[in-house]
Parts: structure tokens; C-alpha cells; sequence
């Protein structure tokens, strides 16, 4: 993720900080790809490992690190690539559902939650307040 962001945060050409001669797109899939390959690859040896917890985890930061990166791509897309609006829109909703499911439908009702650390609640609200904004201006979409 961290070299993701070195592709597509690292401009000083522009305001948002945004790389403006980079394929979003590409870069994107790529990361995800590795993400998702990353993930099935550890996830068995965690189930068999590991408590129903560190899965719940690597489930959570799949989908955050999903969310972070195409959020970037939504707004390089909404800055200057509109035909990527509904591909990136697509992604991120995806990814903050999926990040705030966990928290309400797994780790809240098992009790995880009043022992988690404060990162986990401002993911947590990066992911919600991301729905809001993406809800907020789907009709711009």
C-alpha cells in the first residue's frame, strides 16, 4: 500500500498532491491484485493458526487498504478522468461497506470492539464518512 502511494500522492504539481501523469486505473488494479493475492495466499494459515479475531483483522484491513487506494483513483476521476467516476465509486463503496460490516455485524456483537485500539474507530469513520461523501454525491455521478 505504502508504494502505492508513493504513485499516486507524491505529485508537487498539484494542489491535492494527486500524481497528475499517472494511470490510476492501472496502478490500482495492480495493488489490488496483490492485496486480494496476499490475502488468499495468509488467509488459510490464519484460519488455521489463529483465533476467528486476527481473521476478522485481515479481513477489516483488506478492505481498508482497498478503500484507501481507490479512493485516490475516485478522485483522480472526478478531477480530470470521468470515464473512471463509476469503476472507482464502485470500488470504494464496496470496500466501506464491507469495512464497516465487520465492525457492526462481527467484532460489536462479539464484544471485540471495547478492546480495540483508537486506530481501529478513525478507519472505522474514515470508511463511514466516506459512504456519506460518495452517497452525498452520487447524483454527480
Amino acid at each position: 500500500m505504502s508504494r502505492c502511494m508513493d504513485l499516486v500522492y507524491s505529485g508537487t504539481t498539484s494542489p491535492s498532491g494527486l500524481q497528475l501523469d499517472c494511470d490510476y486505473l492501472t496502478v490500482i488494479q495492480n495493488v489490488e491484485s496483490q492485496l486480494i493475492g496476499w490475502y488468499e495466499e495468509w488467509l488459510p494459515v490464519v484460519v488455521a493458526h489463529a483465533d476467528e479475531y486476527v481473521a476478522l483483522n485481515g479481513r477489516f484491513f483488506l478492505h481498508y487498504g482497498m478503500l484507501v487506494i481507490n479512493s485516490f483513483g475516485l478522485q483522480d476521476a472526478i478531477e480530470r478522468n470521468p470515464v473512471n467516476i463509476g469503476n472507482f465509486f464502485g470500488r470504494v463503496h464496496k470496500s466501506a461497506v464491507a469495512c464497516i460490516n465487520v465492525m457492526k455485524d462481527n467484532w460489536g456483537p462479539k464484544g471485540y470492539l471495547k478492546y480495540s485500539p483508537d486506530s481501529i474507530f478513525v478507519q472505522g469513520s474514515y470508511a463511514v464518512l466516506t459512504l456519506l461523501k460518495v452517497c452525498g454525491n452520487a447524483h454527480a455521478c
